[in-house]
């Protein structure tokens, strides 16, 4: 480690031991100037607003048969026997690796995205009351406040600039003239009479984009390279 640390927390999760260190960095530099736009969804777990997409794995469709199984084996126990605690760990193995799975790929999404971008807008989303509604399964599934989370601490260690906005209304505006039109959430492409054509969710990017840094992808930048304390 680059220093002492100063706090340690000691965990154990589903019969494995994890240690968490606290630590200081030094500042950094920032490694580019590009900035971008990030719009969170369920079809794609992230849309940002050059255009690109991340497909969402779909963790809990995955393992939807192993869990099956092994919920019917913890079912056909008797209560308190031995077997059972035996069949109640494996699930609980289970649900861990899972998981383990999904960190590691959103590990993966945020890290990508903090090397390739000095400075990145979020949606400030109420994930909490989403995981509500009638899409909670799936909210859950996407983890955005865990990728939310991850950006936010890789960020201030690489000195990369997180800017949080207004969630209302992205989906809705469209980023080539401004003109609002509601979208049922079957329509996944924006069409506008000015003659815009995007998928939904990247043109929800470009307008986050917008409202975060005040000007359209690729139509201006400032340089970001310095120390950042």
């Amino acid at each position: 480690m680059p220093c002492k640390p100063s706090s340690a927390i000691l965990t154990r999760q589903a019969g494995k031991w994890y240690v968490v260190f606290h630590i200081e960095t030094e500042p950094v530099e920032r490694a580019s100037s590009d900035s971008v736009g990030i719009d969170l969804g369920l079809s794609s777990l992230v849309a940002l607003s050059t255009g690109e997409t991340v497909e969402r794995p779909r963790w809990t469709k995955r393992a939807a048969k192993g869990l099956r199984r092994r919920q019917r084996a913890v079912a056909r126990c008797k209560r308190g026997s031995k077997t059972r605690k035996k069949r109640v760990a494996a699930l609980a193995r289970f649900h861990a690796e899972v998981a383990n799975r999904r960190r590691d790929h959103l590990h993966k999404v945020s890290r990508d995205l903090v090397n390739r971008f000095g400075r990145i807008a979020i949606e400030d989303l109420n994930v909490l009351g989403l995981a509500r509604g009638m899409l909670a399964k799936h909210v859950n599934d996407a983890s955005w406040a865990q990728l939310t989370a991850m950006l936010e601490y890789k960020a201030a260690s690489a000195g990369v600039e997180l800017v949080k906005v207004d969630p209302r209304g992205t989906s809705k505006e469209c980023p080539q003239c401004g003109t609002v039109k509601a979208k049922t959430l079957a329509e996944r492409m924006h069409r506008c009479e000015c003659g815009c054509v995007l998928d939904r969710d990247v043109a929800a990017a470009m307008v986050v984009h917008f409202r975060a840094f005040g000007f359209w992808p690729g139509t201006g930048q400032e340089s970001l390279s310095r120390a950042v304390a």
